[in-house]
């Protein structure tokens, strides 16, 4: 047999695509019997085969084919036919393979209802791209049983988007923020996988030929009310942070910022505001997050005495799906943590009820590990997906007076500008 025996179809997809998207040539008799292998594998002549086979659900089936369809489409030897063997529910499909269908569609115009099709294609990319300051993330599960066999990644969804907006005029004003999330995504200097690492060299070094070509220089004049900063590019050739103030009395009117470039090249600017102002109300960019207080034991009904034990209940809205997530709530001066294991801890105490899950009540938060100190309770997330959750914790109030307590905030840790906050009103206790 011609073709080569292909045992992972999806690592020779990889291999074909980062090489046709470097511009890297293969040689014609290698490129002839991969391509074979791949149609061969789409025809169901496997000749290695594994229990994915026979395990996989049809939809990653239907993904898994048009992946490899998508592949054959960039060496023009996609057969139409093929799309009559899966399911076209981009809908129930992962962010790649929905970036698959788009591009097949786009280079393959003897697709039925193709303009159609292909608008349906751009608007779920649309919807699954949060931004959220500087960060870039997309909507779906953190993990799913089918990304090692496919070769997929969270990182390599999020290339398969940003090459989508690197090559489409409609998405061009999305591209340098879609820039700015991808960096943003690394974990010590790299991506999640080493197939999402060359994706995004790959990726980042087309957009720097589209939208960087030109060096920066000159210089990039700021200017606000009674304040102005100059950039001189020749000194600070990878960028810099401006501050300006906020002018005094303009708390309640509109204060223009401009920025202007006079020299070669186009920079990229990111605005940031930040100010300290007492906090009256919730605050939801992102989180919406709440406080229930509840005596387990208590000295005097409906009033807060020293010695009492206190359940507090936080419930957390996240609006998007995000790594790293951490809830922060303040306790009263002196309280204790139940459940630490020091003496007068009570471990019973500590014990949260069982409760009947139906479904008006909120998931556990899941804690990866928490934090019980003197002035906060802190609980991390691993990864926090779109949706309502509840965690509990108890203390025991040691100190009486009327504690002023700051707000209970919860934040993406890599994503700051993803928070929420809620204010705490005055905690009195007696002796």
């Amino acid at each position: 047999h011609d073709a080569l025996p292909i045992c992972s179809v999806q690592l020779n997809r990889y291999i074909f695509n980062i090489f046709q998207e470097n511009g890297v040539s293969l040689p014609k008799d290698t490129q002839e019997r991969g391509l074979a292998g791949m149609q061969d594998w789409l025809n169901g002549k496997q000749i290695c085969r594994s229990w994915w086979d026979t395990l996989v659900r049809d939809n990653y089936r239907d993904q898994e084919r048009l992946l490899v369809m998508e592949s054959l489409s960039r060496y023009k030897t996609f057969n139409v036919q093929d799309l009559g063997t899966i399911k076209i529910t981009p809908n129930l499909w992962t962010t790649e393979a929905v970036v698959a269908w788009f591009r097949l569609l786009q280079r393959e115009g003897a697709i039925p209802n193709r303009d159609a099709q292909l608008k349906q294609a751009e608007n779920i990319l649309r919807a699954r791209v949060n931004y959220q300051g500087s960060a870039m993330n997309l909507q779906g599960k953190l993990d799913w049983e089918a990304r090692w066999m496919l070769f997929s990644s969270a990182d390599q969804e999020a290339m398969g988007v940003f090459g989508i907006a690197i090559d489409n005029a409609s998405w061009s004003s999305d591209a340098g923020k879609m820039a700015r999330g991808i960096i943003a995504r690394m974990n010590k200097g790299l991506w999640d996988t080493t197939l999402a690492n060359a994706w995004a060299l790959t990726t980042l070094r087309r957009f720097s030929q589209k939208f960087e070509k030109d060096k920066v220089t000159g210089q990039t004049l700021v200017t606000a009310p009674q304040q102005k900063q100059v950039f001189d590019w020749a000194k600070t050739p990878s960028g810099s942070d401006a501050r300006v103030t906020w002018p005094s009395g303009s708390m309640e009117r509109a204060v223009n910022v401009d920025f202007k470039h006079e020299g070669g090249g186009k920079p990229w600017m990111l605005l940031q505001t930040r100010s300290a102002i007492p906090l009256k109300a919730p605050w939801d960019l992102g989180y919406r997050i709440s406080r229930k207080l509840t005596a387990i034991t208590q000295k005097t009904p409906k009033k807060w005495s020293d010695g009492d034990v206190v359940n507090v209940e936080i419930t957390v809205f996240a609006k998007y799906d995000q790594p790293w997530v951490v809830v922060r709530d303040p306790i009263p001066a002196g309280a204790s943590h139940l459940g630490s294991g020091l003496e007068g801890s009570s471990a019973l105490l500590d014990r949260d009820p069982k409760v009947k899950k139906d479904a008006n009540i909120p998931d556990d938060y899941p804690i990866e590990f928490e934090e019980k100190g003197q002035a906060n309770y802190i609980a991390y997330a691993a990864y926090l997906q779109k949706g309502t959750y509840r965690l509990n914790y108890r203390i025991r109030l040691n100190s009486s007076g009327t504690f002023r307590l700051p707000p209970t905030r919860v934040e993406a840790l890599y994503a700051p500008e993803t928070f929420g906050e809620s204010p705490n009103g005055p905690w009195p206790v007696s002796p």
